[in-house]
């Protein structure tokens, strides 16, 4: 525990806010001090009024700093509970890293993936994966905001609560194999994508196994929304012309049945320069039933 003045905290720069609190530099660490609708006296539940389903203890932060290597102490302000204390991280988040190499992101995922298994393997189950909550530091791969209501810890080990966490990360690392070039597989257009063909991770040797994939496969084929052939090698990569998204959903659904999993939605036009992004590629066009080498 550390205690501080609120002439000290009063002091410090502002770096930050986020929707559960504010973040202050104080030389080589950071103090996230939470907003009056979540601050509790110590020993008491935090609760935010506007998500009552949503709860962190005392006890949980005790827990993910014997366990977590960022939350290191539980801050006081003149005697009352304020909020944490971390190490202060200079890197990259992965959204900001999504359009770097390959084989650099293959890394990156690796390491998440064991760093996300230390977490279960101790009973601490984070559910709010996103590109914005995982940051590359010193070489290493740091999940954030764990103090966040969206991870649970628990006392004994929960299958469910693993099963959960593990289909978070899944999602998270595939949405960061997407390159994020273009957005217009957007997850307004993924919520409407019938998924019976599309195979969610439940364990980390499947997500690994995922990113093997990705690994093996640095190839990447166009295709118009009337492809017929089966593709099963390569990051298909659907081009249209039509801007409807409803239109679009259908087609990534034919093309689902057909069993051809769409990498990513782009424009007929916007294909050379897509090409240029994704050099030391291969890349393929589909013509007339058959693939064309485009580069």
């Amino acid at each position: 525990m550390i205690n501080i003045s609120s002439e000290k905290l009063k002091s410090l720069k502002e770096i930050g806010v986020g929707n559960f609190g504010t973040v202050y530099r104080d030389n080589d660490v950071v103090y996230k001090i939470y907003h009056d609708e979540v601050k509790t006296n110590v020993h008491r539940m935090v609760k935010n009024p506007v998500l009552k389903h949503r709860n962190m203890t005392i006890n949980k932060i005790n827990r993910l700093i014997r366990i977590n290597n960022i939350i290191k102490d539980i801050v006081y302000v003149d005697g009352v509970f304020y909020g944490i204390m971390m190490d202060y991280l200079d890197g990259k988040l992965f959204y900001d890293i999504r359009r770097e190499p390959l084989q650099d992101k293959i890394d990156y995922a690796y390491k998440l993936v064991k760093n996300a298994r230390k977490l279960t393997d101790n009973n601490i189950y984070p559910l709010d994966y996103r590109l914005t909550n995982i940051m590359i530091s010193n070489g290493d791969v740091k999940i954030l905001d764990l103090d966040d209501v969206l991870t649970k810890v628990r006392l004994f080990k929960s299958k469910y609560l693993k099963r959960e966490s593990i289909i978070a990360l899944d999602e998270t690392i595939r949405c960061f194999f997407r390159d994020g070039y273009h957005t217009t597989l957007s997850f307004d257009i993924a919520d409407k994508i019938d998924r019976k063909n599309y195979k969610y991770s439940y364990s980390y040797d499947d997500i690994k196994d995922y990113i093997d994939y990705k690994n093996k496969k640095n190839l990447y084929i166009f295709i118009d929304d009337e492809c017929n052939e089966f593709i099963d090698d390569g990051r298909v990569i659907l081009t249209f012309e039509n801007r409807d998204k409803d239109y679009i959903v259908e087609c990534i659904n034919k093309l689902n049945e057909k069993g051809i999993d769409v990498y990513d939605v782009i424009y007929k036009r916007e294909i050379d320069d897509y090409i240029d992004d994704v050099s030391y590629s291969e890349c393929y066009m589909s013509k007339d039933k058959r693939l064309v080498r485009i580069k």
